[in-house]
């Protein structure tokens, strides 16, 4: 597994447990379709797989179409603390490609990780055309994770990879409520699982996270 940096995200995520607040009364109850809806939310993006080769990034269509290539270069990394956990942000800014990149002139990953041994390999992004500052700063996207998974994934690996993290995933819900780096060491063709959200696969899980966040 490539590995840039030490994040883990299930760490991460589940240091909103101690903000203790919520932007919605008490006494609202969680359904399965809240659970989808947060994690579209999160993992929302315009885009479907991403292949990387170098600094070029690949966004395909949702129908597997080529969305449009963009060349990259590295301009630093920023260390942020969340949940309270840190973790860096390696920014990357374009340098050249298709009239269409000019949404993803700013492009900001975490490094490529796993939840255990045995868990998804995948990583984290954000993208725009304002500024770095914005993508890693602005309060609105605090919850936005768009996510690639290495190679090819189905939505039931997705629902099994999913199911494990309920309890944080619930309590996640509930706390809403309330040097020389280049882009190679994120080579390769990237799943989004984001494009699986609607499969039946996942009910079950989207049923037990809307249980685990009632009860949290």
């Amino acid at each position: 597994m490539k590995t840039i940096g030490n994040v883990s995200f299930v760490a991460m995520m589940a240091g909103l447990l101690l903000l203790g607040i919520s932007a919605m009364a008490e006494d609202d109850g969680f359904t399965a379709d809240d659970a989808k809806n947060f994690l579209q939310m999160m993992m929302g993006s315009s885009f479907g797989d991403v292949e990387i080769a170098g600094d070029v990034v690949t966004y395909y269509n949702p129908d597997g179409t080529v969305r449009c290539r963009c060349e990259y270069e590295f301009v630093g990394k920023e260390a942020v603390t969340f949940g309270g956990e840190e973790f860096d942000w390696y920014k990357f800014e374009l340098k050249s490609g298709d009239v269409a990149c000019s949404e993803y002139k700013y492009l900001i990953a975490t490094g490529v990780h796993s939840e255990g041994d045995e868990g998804m390999v995948h990583w984290h992004m954000r993208y725009g055309n304002t500024s770095f500052d914005d993508l890693i700063n602005n309060p609105g996207y605090v919850m936005w994770y768009p996510t690639l998974a290495e190679g090819e994934i189905t939505a039931e690996e997705l629902a099994e990879s999913y199911a494990e993290g309920v309890p944080m995933m619930g309590a996640m819900m509930k706390a809403a409520r309330e040097s020389l780096i280049t882009l190679d060491a994120w080579n390769g063709t990237w799943a989004n699982p984001g494009m699986m959200l609607d499969d039946p696969a996942m009910d079950l899980v989207y049923e037990a996270m809307a249980d685990a966040a009632n009860s949290a």
